[in-house]
């Protein structure tokens, strides 16, 4: 069973119980796209090799955002994907990628 607990000092919702945040859509530009690509797609290689912890080019927020976007075309190329899930994809590509050729770059990439 699934037990919520109280937040009395600072609600949410109206039922009283905190709400979970939904995940912000980063706009992901076509440099962001090649600096993950430069990568393979490796975290730890590209955690290893920021100064300092910092990516000027690429937040982790940003990398998550590629990562799941190029798994989920790749679970649509394996054929496992149902109507929902191919439009709900589309609709992160069209909303979250800058424009037609990052797209192309993401598709290319689920390809490997």
């Amino acid at each position: 069973m699934l037990c919520l607990a109280k937040q009395p000092e600072n609600p949410k919702g109206n039922d009283g119980y905190q709400k979970t945040p939904k995940a912000e859509v980063y706009l992901i530009t076509k440099l962001k796209m090649l600096r993950y690509k430069e990568f393979n797609g490796i975290v730890e290689d590209w955690a290893a090799s920021q100064k300092n912890g910092l990516d000027e080019t690429l937040t982790g927020d940003e990398w998550n955002q590629i990562e799941k976007i190029v798994q989920r075309l790749r679970i649509q190329q394996n054929g496992n994907a149902s109507i929902d899930y191919r439009n709900e994809t589309e609709r992160l590509l069209k909303k979250g990628l800058e424009n037609s050729e990052v797209i192309q770059i993401a598709r290319s990439m689920s390809e490997t």
